[in-house]
């Protein structure tokens, strides 16, 4: 996703019910962003924040070590 100029911070939340995921975010030099890991059993919320470097953006949701692409993400600006 693309970042403009006019954006301070970039930030990615989830609300995860029946899996361990993090969430991590990549930056346009490459610097990345990792949230904590959500466990079902102690709490569901997982979020990451980075200081906005305007450019091309990735988000990547990750699951035991391995990229997971199981539902479809909302990007809001």
């Amino acid at each position: 996703f693309e970042v403009g100029q006019d954006v301070a911070l970039v930030a990615a939340r989830a609300n995860v019910g029946e899996n361990t995921v993090a969430i991590r975010l990549t930056d346009p030099m490459g610097n990345s962003y990792g949230s904590s890991i959500a466990l079902p059993v102690i709490g569901q919320k997982i979020a990451v924040s980075a200081p906005a470097i305007p450019g091309t953006w990735t988000v990547t949701m990750k699951s035991g070590g391995e990229d997971i692409a199981s539902r479809p993400f909302v990007i809001r600006s």
